[in-house]
């Protein structure tokens, strides 16, 4: 197992992810507000889902 990189070349290693113009953050996070938006009801979604499955079991007597 390799061991945990130290503070500094964490550090290095994020703000080479930033300046890469094709990397994931730049392409979908950095001004694109609509993609904001579709990764925010991405991430929401399996809990959401959840919880409606959850009170449809409750309102049917089913656990």
């Amino acid at each position: 197992m390799n061991p945990a990189p130290a503070a500094g070349q964490l550090a290095d290693l994020i703000n080479a992810y930033k300046q890469d113009q094709e990397s994931v953050y730049n392409t979908w996070f950095v001004g694109s507000d609509e993609r904001m938006k579709a990764f925010r009801s991405i991430s929401t979604f399996p809990s959401t889902c959840s919880t409606n499955i959850a009170k449809r079991c409750a309102c049917s007597g089913k656990t």
